[in-house]
């Protein structure tokens, strides 16, 4: 039920943000519910209508309250779950398919006129993930990549500083695989490296301006 323009097997989000309206019933329960017992992370107090809370959290505050209804949906054939799903349906969906999550940025919509087209589908960004290209490829693939990360200049170990790991905005990567692209015989082997990568990635992180953790070692 959730849709998804990304490389599932590697892509594992950490954060996700969602919106959930206030002029919505369940929306405004489950709001309501995450301010009386979540703890709220504000990262700027000025901005009233956006704040982290712990997935551990808001999954204790559906399981808790909300249980029925999701025991409900189980139970519900998906042609009827596809016109009646509301935030806690996809929510609770996002938990089960996002077995890393560890936060989730709420922003707070106040349309007073929420939408009533069945066709659009709750809206979510992965504002983080892990990737673990480490252990999660072929060893041949893993060389290849660490070898083009280096070349393009976003990884650096030194014997001073040998982290295992990169952390960088998807639109940096990619800008930076763009530029080294592009200087590449379209027809040779490290060129279709490149697109692989690409394709390791997806599209979704690049449009929800996504920040990757990278595993690069063992």
């Amino acid at each position: 039920m959730i849709n998804k323009n990304y490389n599932p097997e590697m892509v594992e989000p950490i954060i996700l943000e969602i919106y959930l309206n206030n002029n919505k019933y369940k929306d405004r329960l489950l709001i309501n519910d995450l301010k009386r017992t979540a703890q709220i992370i504000k990262i700027d107090n000025h901005i009233e209508n956006s704040f982290y809370v712990r997935s551990t959290d808001l999954e204790q505050i559906l399981y808790t309250k909300y249980r029925k209804e999701i025991l409900n949906f189980d139970t519900t054939p998906v042609s009827s779950i596809k016109e009646n799903a509301n935030s806690i349906f996809y929510i609770e969906s996002m938990m089960r398919e996002f077995r890393h999550l560890k936060y989730f940025k709420i922003n707070i919509s106040e349309n007073s006129k929420p939408s009533e087209d069945k066709s659009v589908k709750f809206e979510y960004k992965i504002k983080h993930s892990k990737v673990d290209i480490a252990n999660r490829t072929e060893p041949d693939f893993h060389q290849t990549c660490v070898r083009i990360f280096k070349k393009i200049g976003v990884y650096n170990p030194s014997y001073y500083n040998a982290s295992p790991y990169i952390e960088i905005p998807i639109y940096d990567l990619f800008q930076k695989l763009q530029r080294y692209s592009i200087t590449l015989d379209r027809e040779s082997d490290e060129y279709f490296n490149v697109l692989n990568i690409f394709q390791l990635f997806g599209e979704k992180l690049e449009k929800d301006e996504s920040t990757v953790l990278i595993i690069l070692e063992k």
